[in-house]
């Protein structure tokens, strides 16, 4: 009796066609998997800057100004860790220097966060300050985007940190400047040092005027930031087209000039010095931040972000928008018109001008005068 058999197993040549086949399709669907969830986190920080604009407001309408990003107590200003027993603690600063907290701490109540801000407020004089520490290692979800990397906890402390920072419109000279002691020196934007701004001084209209945008954490170990698109540069703060020239689309030609990583932009939410929680609206978005030690008098603080194309800003008027990384700036070499001195070193500043900075920098400005075209 003859026996007959159906072999239906696959040839190692089908195999393989079928294995190329998959990786093809893999190949295929990958890019478009990502696309989706860039796609979601994108909205995600949408939704965060949503959040902080309603508490923008609810801030502005409870206390009838809005939150300076620099101010506080002269007790709130820190000049050194000290260890002791394996534990690092915030010291006080005893000298002249007025405030350090940033806006996010005067919002807390607003954000759903007053525990927080009574345990700060309680702490903030001599001589318990360092006790308030442990509330600024508190990380708020609602300050990162997910589309940056993990805030970074190889250093100590290791405080809370942020994606997102208040605008002080389109200088970059003077951001240490307190607003209530006078002396010309107001910043363009929303934001400065003790502003307290009332809505209605947005006379270029609220939805022409940013108030937050975005910053990316530097990459790198411990405070040592490698040279990458987020690391800030230390030097050529006075001047955008320097720093431009400087940067070459994925980090700086020089790499050895760089802030540490926990005194870069976005290294701490609570700290309210500029070169930790400020952008101005100079060089395109997505491009160099140049930044002095501290970020205490000046820099080119740009609005970065890892989502493709551009920045989210939350307006004035409560509004969110994606701003593209092409939108007119007016050129990396222009410089503030005022007649008569250096534009490095003005002896005075005038918020009612016209911003040199094309459509982004009249964005950043609240009485330029300058008309803008709604986004």
């Amino acid at each position: 009796m003859k026996m007959h058999f159906n072999n239906k197993a696959f040839t190692l040549i089908e195999l393989l066609v079928v294995i190329a086949i998959i990786g093809v399709l893999v190949g295929l669907l990958l890019p478009a998997v990502q696309v989706a969830r860039e796609a979601a986190r994108r909205n995600s920080c949408g939704n965060n800057f949503k959040q902080i604009g309603l508490a923008l407001h609810s801030y502005e309408s409870a206390r009838k100004h809005l939150p300076s990003s620099r101010w506080g107590p002269l007790s709130s200003v820190p000049t050194y860790y000290q260890g002791q027993s394996g534990t690092a603690f915030w010291m006080p600063f005893r000298g002249s220097s007025p405030g350090w907290l940033s806006g996010f701490v005067a919002m807390l109540p607003y954000m759903e966060e007053a525990g927080l801000y009574d345990t700060i407020m309680a702490n903030n004089a001599p001589p318990n300050v360092e006790s308030s520490a442990a509330a600024y290692l508190t990380q708020l979800p609602g300050l990162l985007c997910p589309s940056d990397l993990p805030r970074f906890t190889d250093v100590s402390p290791a405080f809370g940190q942020t994606n997102y920072v208040f605008s002080i419109g389109d200088q970059f000279y003077m951001h240490h400047s307190d607003w209530s002691a006078g002396g010309g020196y107001e910043q363009t934007g929303l934001f400065g040092f003790n502003s307290k701004l009332r809505l209605n001084k947005a006379t270029d209209g609220l939805s022409k005027t940013i108030a937050l945008s975005e910053c990316t954490r530097p990459e790198g170990s411990g405070n040592t930031a490698t040279n990458s698109v987020s690391a800030n540069y230390n030097t050529f703060t006075w001047s955008p087209s320097s720093c431009f020239a400087a940067w070459n689309g994925d980090g700086f030609n020089d790499a050895t000039k760089f802030r540490p990583r926990n005194q870069s932009l976005g290294s701490a939410w609570h700290k309210g010095a500029s070169g930790f929680i400020n952008f101005n609206t100079i060089l395109r978005p997505n491009g160099p931040v140049c930044s002095q030690p501290w970020g205490q008098e000046g820099g080119i603080l740009t609005a970065r972000s890892r989502h493709p194309g551009g920045v989210h800003g939350v307006f004035a008027d409560g509004h969110v928008s994606f701003i593209s990384e092409n939108i007119n700036n007016g050129g990396t070499l222009a410089v503030w018109p005022v007649p008569g001195s250096d534009p490095a070193r003005p002896t005075t500043f005038r918020t009612d001008r016209s911003s040199p900075f094309g459509v982004w920098g009249r964005l950043g400005t609240r009485a330029g005068g300058e008309p803008v075209e709604a986004l």
